[in-house]
């Protein structure tokens, strides 16, 4: 039972933000007058905010009806977990733990927000090594390369990111950010949203679910969000998750993945320890470990990747993939 609970965690993670994806697609367009589904979205004065959220829970009840190991059980509150990670009136430890992991894997991205019309659907995402510089400090310079907006795959589009102008991107002024030069105004934005290749990935991703579901619709929990996660990769790994801030160069993959990961061994940790909801945000008790791997064994070999684990006390690993482009990638 108890491992159960913990898979349910995992997936809740996993697809807290697809609604992303979705929401820039403009699939499930009925979730954003739905109060059901709108219920799941943050109030700000009696105005729904952050409306992602609506299209995570209409997913949710999609997939719901198409795999067995959620359909035919009466606990559907994983789908609440799932949906709800940005209401602050909680609905249990368990819905705490995904909005803190959140909130946790969130924490690698920019500081400051930036904001014009249509962002999240016009925004690319940006390669992180176009910043890694040893000669000097890159924080606030702009950034002139994105990656396509594509599935995962060995084409070219797929691996080496390309110029604003091969985009057809436009700079945006950025005031707002403190950044009174021009020169370090870092939004590029498309000219139209980006509507038609963000629903070609959702339709892809929820085609490969369908077959799925049709091939093996008793497949057991953990296979399922095994499976998810390798999907999810493929559909979402040049995703930008967020976008309005001044480097979008985290993908939607790598947010959902983290999340899920941290969610995991927070829950383990919290609920081994017998420790209640209010202690989940206690700093005073420490619940990370970091392990270092050390690399310098494998500098001969740059195309590899290698694995670095972060360790909740809890049991939970994160496992992150420090990688290049491979040689194959190259020829």
């Amino acid at each position: 039972m108890k491992d159960e609970k913990v898979h349910r965690i995992v997936l809740s993670g996993l697809l807290h933000d697809i609604g992303k994806l979705l929401e820039r697609a403009e699939v499930f367009p009925e979730a954003r007058s739905d109060l059901h589904y709108l219920s799941f979205c943050k109030d700000s004065n009696g105005h729904p905010t952050h409306l992602h959220a609506a299209h995570t829970a209409a997913f949710c009840d999609w997939l719901e009806g198409r795999f067995d190991c959620l359909r035919n059980t009466s606990d559907k509150s994983w789908k609440t977990w799932c949906s709800a990670h940005h209401r602050e009136d909680e609905f249990g430890l368990e819905a705490s733990v995904i909005r803190i992991a959140d909130r946790l894997s969130s924490s690698e991205r920019e500081t400051g927000e930036y904001y014009k019309r249509e962002i999240h659907k016009k925004t690319l995402l940006e390669p992180v090594l176009e910043r890694v510089c040893l000669q000097e400090n890159t924080e606030n310079l702009a950034t002139h390369h994105r990656i396509a907006l594509c599935a995962q795959s060995l084409e070219p589009d797929a691996i080496f990111p390309k110029g604003a102008a091969e985009h057809q991107l436009v700079r945006s002024e950025n005031p707002e950010a403190g950044f009174d030069d021009p020169a370090q105004w870092n939004h590029l934005l498309a000219k139209q949203p980006l509507t038609e290749g963000y629903r070609t990935l959702a339709d892809g991703l929820m085609s490969e679910i369908e077959t799925l579901a049709k091939q093996h619709p008793d497949l057991g929990l953990a296979d399922l969000t095994a499976t998810l996660t390798t999907l999810l990769e493929r559909y979402t790994v040049n995703v930008p998750s967020a976008t309005n801030l001044r480097h979008p160069d985290i993908s939607l993959f790598d947010h959902l993945r983290t999340t899920a990961a941290i969610a995991q061994g927070l829950y383990l940790y919290q609920s081994e320890n017998d420790l209640q909801k209010l202690d989940i945000e206690s700093k005073n008790d420490p619940k990370w470990l970091l392990v270092c791997g050390d690399f310098s064994a494998h500098i001969p070999h740059p195309f590899d990747a290698y694995p670095v684990d972060f360790f909740c006390k809890g049991g939970g690993w994160l496992d992150v993939k420090i990688s290049s482009v491979r040689p194959s990638a190259l020829r």
